[in-house]
C-alpha cells in the first residue's frame, strides 16, 4: 500500500514537469522574446523611419484602401493600401482588414499591428503578416 508521504513526494517531484507541459508560467513578465509593441503616431514612424526600422508597432488611423494622401506609390505591391491618423499618411503591406474594400473606403477606424520597413526612398511603411 502507499503511504501518504510517498504520493507527496512524487506530486511535488512530478509538478515542474506538468507546469511546464502545460505551458504555464509563474511569472507574470513578458516572455523575453516578445518585445512590447510601440503605439507611434505616423508622423513619428515617417520621420523616424531608421529608429523604428524592424521594430513592431500598433498604428490607429482611418482606413483610406487606395485612395490616401501617401506621398508616392505603394513600397511592395499595387495592393498595398493606405491608412491615415492626425499626423499623416502611410502604406500598410498586407491583406487589407476583413469586411473592408480597398477600392471604397468609408474612413472606417482601424488598428494594424505589424513591423515597420523603409521602402527605396527612406520612407517608412508597415508590413502586416497575412490572416
Amino acid at each position: 500500500m502507499i503511504q501518504a508521504k510517498q504520493v507527496g513526494m512524487v506530486l511535488s517531484f512530478l509538478w515542474p514537469f506538468f507546469l511546464a507541459c502545460s505551458g504555464s508560467t509563474m511569472s507574470s513578465k513578458p516572455a523575453a522574446n516578445q518585445a512590447p509593441t510601440e503605439r507611434p503616431m505616423i508622423e513619428q514612424v515617417q520621420e523616424q523611419a531608421q529608429s523604428f526600422e524592424g521594430k513592431a508597432v500598433t498604428i490607429e488611423g482611418k482606413f483610406k484602401g487606395w485612395k490616401g494622401k501617401c506621398a508616392g506609390g505603394p513600397p511592395v505591391t499595387r495592393s498595398d493600401w493606405m491608412l491615415e491618423d492626425k499626423t499623416g499618411c502611410i502604406y500598410v503591406s498586407g491583406p487589407v482588414p476583413d469586411g473592408l474594400s480597398a477600392i471604397s473606403p468609408r474612413d472606417e477606424q482601424v488598428s494594424v499591428k505589424g513591423i515597420v520597413r523603409i521602402n527605396r526612398s527612406g520612407k517608412g511603411y508597415v508590413e502586416i503578416s497575412g490572416r
